[in-house]
């Protein structure tokens, strides 16, 4: 069977100045928030938001205002545990439209 392939740089560059409304839009790992990348949540937001630095996929889930923390081109992602181990990575964030 023959599969086509998308190189995220190509699909990025066919997007031009709008980007690709996805996750392809997202070209690093930062250690602070800035455009075109994914950054931890620090600390204190993890903190205000959740009341832990280890939240839980439910805290995460049910945590409206986690978006309020995220602009535009931007994301975030966030460690998710179960008791004190990691078990997923959640990343959110918001493309350009």
């Amino acid at each position: 069977m023959l599969r086509s392939r998308i190189d995220p740089g190509d699909a990025r560059e066919d997007a031009d100045a709008d980007g690709t409304r996805s996750n392809l839009d997202v070209s690093r790992v930062n250690a602070k928030p800035d455009y075109d990348a994914v950054a931890p949540l620090n600390k204190d937001d993890l903190m205000e938001l959740f009341v832990t630095e280890k939240p839980t996929a439910e805290d995460v889930e049910d945590c409206d205002e986690l978006f309020d923390q995220i602009e535009r081109g931007q994301g975030v992602y966030i460690l998710v545990y179960e008791g004190n181990e990691p078990k997923q990575i959640l990343f959110a964030g918001y493309s350009y439209d």
